[in-house]
């Protein structure tokens, strides 16, 4: 009978223990853009069928511009919202998602995420590094995952993976 209250412990403490990353607002994602510093933020539309928490590469938040912007100097502000259960202060990333792998890259503006919810949080960041040593098609779209960490990334570096942490997925493409 101890084992299996233990058994049964050990599963609720691991199913309550889940990092959700999930877009802000819920319903329809705000993402803004800009050219440059200089630029106001506008607001971009964005589409598909992400409930709970765009958290499945198949149903991410789509983020369709025209192929006459040039995507890979646009600055991206995409705001979330973050359940961390975790013991540690962490750091809202980005990363490329190619094939299977995901490569981390720098962001140029970040939210520090402490043991709590936030609704409001934001991830500012450009993908031209990111595009030239990976390559980026977006006539097809490329994946942008969301995840926390305890670091910050200042180098583009493929990203271990953590089971307790679910990220939130976002597809930028050419419409």
């Amino acid at each position: 009978m101890k084992i299996i209250t233990l058994i049964s412990l050990l599963f609720s403490i691991k199913s309550f223990s889940k990092t959700v990353i999930m877009p802000s607002p819920f319903l329809e994602p705000l993402v803004e853009a800009r050219l440059d510093v200089d630029s106001d933020w506008i607001k971009l539309p964005v589409s598909g069928d992400h409930m709970y928490g765009a958290r499945r590469p198949d149903k991410p938040v789509i983020i369709e511009l025209s192929p006459i912007v040039d995507i890979e100097n646009l600055e991206f502000k995409l705001y979330t919202g973050v359940n961390n259960r975790g013991p540690y202060m962490s750091v809202l990333n980005a990363s490329l998602v190619v094939g299977d792998k995901k490569f981390a890259f720098p962001v140029t503006g970040t939210s520090f995420i402490g043991n709590y919810s936030k609704r409001e949080m934001q991830v500012q960041f450009k993908l031209n590094d990111i595009c030239q040593a990976k390559g980026c098609d977006f006539k097809n779209g490329e994946l942008v995952y969301l995840y926390i960490n305890y670091k910050g990334v200042r180098e583009i570096h493929e990203v271990y993976e953590w089971d307790h942490i679910k990220g939130a997925y976002y597809l930028i493409r050419y419409q």
